[in-house]
């Protein structure tokens, strides 16, 4: 590995033959992770921290390549995040320099299907360093801590993705894009000015047919979806096994965070999409937001069919953009239904687990 991973050198992370855990550490420390003065850790409280974290997020979170566009969670997409069962507090790590909160990450416990292998994992997520301190190589302290919390936890792996690459990615997904709002994008300068705006946007309209079974799922539905999501893992490498009370946090409808919506044929529910909602912010101008749909998770047999009622349907919700992943069954649309391939790549990467690299289309896992 090269200087700059030297903290990764260090870590039980490697590519290969192989399916399992790497080492189990023989000795837990109990104390937190001695921290230079005035940082400190901090337990998170949701009532008081989680403005301080939105800003934190919406200040130094992910950024496009060319930093035109920073990602901005929603206290409500982050309290859905947080309040998830499996997020338990002591995984909701807190650096504080003095006062102000300057650091975080997000783990949570889940079971992960890996080529057949079935383990608890901790993922984590919103990993943030303010931008001013990141030369003094914080995001090892909390990586380090968080594993700590895990391990005394009894989880020894961990999955999480990043837009930066590191030498030990086992899968590589580039993104793709739909436009919706084609004339907000090419003003924003989100998509690149064409010669003839009115013939891109005729280009991207949404003229698709809605089946008259999608409708957004209800509570009644939990089970039957449920079983759709089961039997859809089975056709992959990679996967979440949640329980029903998992799926039921996960799924349920949320406005402007997070939506399920199922095809009904007969009084059955045949088939399931589902979104989750992010706005990206414009860095000259913060008060310009794309609202944007991520595709999550589906179970049908008409992928696109059911991809361009999930591209109406976010349309409908005031969403801007679809972003997409090149896993799962993705490759089977993305070309019919005008998708554009972006500058953005997501590496999938374990910590404690070696496999070898798995194929995007045996990926059905994606962290909000």
């Amino acid at each position: 590995m090269s200087n700059s991973h030297n903290f990764w050198s260090t870590q039980p992370i490697k590519v290969g033959e192989g399916n399992g855990t790497i080492q189990v550490p023989e000795e837990i420390r109990k104390e937190p992770i001695k921290l230079p003065d005035p940082f400190v850790f901090k337990t998170f409280n949701f009532e008081k921290d989680i403005n301080a974290l939105y800003l934190l997020l919406k200040e130094n979170y992910v950024e496009d390549l060319a930093s035109d566009f920073r990602l901005e969670y929603s206290r409500d997409f982050l309290a859905w995040q947080l309040n998830d069962p499996k997020a338990k507090p002591e995984y909701a790590v807190c650096l504080l320099h003095q006062t102000k909160l300057v650091g975080f990450a997000l783990g949570k416990e889940l079971i992960l299907c890996v080529s057949d292998k079935v383990e608890n994992f901790l993922s984590v997520n919103f990993l943030c360093i303010d931008r001013n301190l990141r030369n003094q190589r914080l995001a090892p302290v909390i990586i380090q801590e968080l594993t700590r919390r895990a391990n005394l936890n009894g989880i020894f792996h961990a999955i999480f993705t990043s837009g930066k690459k590191l030498p030990f990615d086992f899968a590589s997904s580039r993104y793709y894009h739909r436009p919706i709002n084609t004339k907000k994008l090419i003003d924003v300068e989100f998509c690149v000015k064409p010669e003839d705006e009115n013939e891109m946007i005729e280009y991207f309209q949404i003229n698709y047919k809605i089946r008259p079974g999608i409708r957004q799922m209800q509570n009644g539905d939990l089970p039957k979806v449920f079983e759709l999501y089961k039997q859809e893992c089975k056709k992959y490498d990679l996967y979440q096994v949640y329980d029903f009370k998992d799926f039921e946090y996960n799924f349920k409808n949320r406005e402007n965070i997070f939506y399920t919506y199922v095809n009904e044929e007969e009084g059955e529910i045949k088939e399931f999409f589902s979104f989750f909602v992010i706005n990206s912010l414009l860095v000259k101008d913060l008060r310009i937001k794309v609202k944007t749909a991520y595709i999550f998770y589906y179970s049908t047999d008409n992928t696109t069919t059911i991809m361009q009622e999930m591209i109406s349907e976010a349309k409908n919700q005031g969403c801007d953009l679809v972003n997409s992943l090149l896993i799962m069954k993705n490759e089977l649309f993305l070309e019919d239904l005008n998708f554009l391939p972006g500058n953005g790549v997501l590496n999938y990467y374990f910590f404690n687990w070696k496999t070898k690299s798995i194929e995007n289309e045996k990926i059905f896992f994606i962290l909000p």
